[in-house]
Order: C-alpha cells, then structure tokens, then sequence
C-alpha cells in the first residue's frame, strides 16, 4: 500500500473487541487483494516500489506496517465510529495487544 487509499486493496476489520473502557477498540485486520489487481503482467511488488519512488518514498507501506502510521488507524477509527453509530472517536489498537 502506498498510501492510506490504495485501490488495489480490500481491507476488512475481522474482529473488534472493546477494551477497558469502550474508547479503545482492538481490532484484527484482513487484507485481500482485488481479483483485477492479479491479473496484471507487473508483480505487486514491483508496481509498490514504483509508485513509491514516484512520490519520492524509499519504499511502500504494507498492510503489516499500517498500525505505526496514525494517518492509518485514524481512517480505520473514522469508519469504525461510523460503522458502530459512536458518538466518539475510538483509539485503534491490534487485537494481539489485548492478549487473548
């Protein structure tokens, strides 16, 4: 992913479970490429590295990176608020950090 709005990527949030206090929110994440981003003669890897360079980056962020980025967990916070009707911005933790 080279920014927070790659097209080539569909990612789902496939666990939510709330914390101490129901600000924080703990998530798992799933990513799966679109069937027509496979379809393509340029490996992925290869495409990411190009566009990277592109916007003058040393590399691409991938999927694994995402949570270091706040510009990423507070796209997933805004849907989350607006997916579970919350009247509050949720801080995104990863699930593996709850420990269960």
């Amino acid at each position: 992913m080279v920014n927070a709005n790659c097209p080539d990527f569909v990612v789902s949030v496939s666990r939510v479970e709330f914390g101490r206090t129901v600000r924080e929110v703990y998530i798992d994440v799933v990513g799966r490429a679109r069937a027509e981003v496979c379809n393509t003669d340029e490996p992925l890897h290869d495409k990411y590295m190009r566009e990277a360079k592109e916007c003058r980056e040393e590399t691409y962020i991938d999927l694994t990176d995402m949570f270091v980025f706040t510009e990423f967990t507070e796209i997933i916070a805004r849907a989350l608020q607006e997916r579970l009707s919350l009247q509050y911005t949720p801080v995104i933790r990863l699930l593996c950090d709850l420990g269960l």
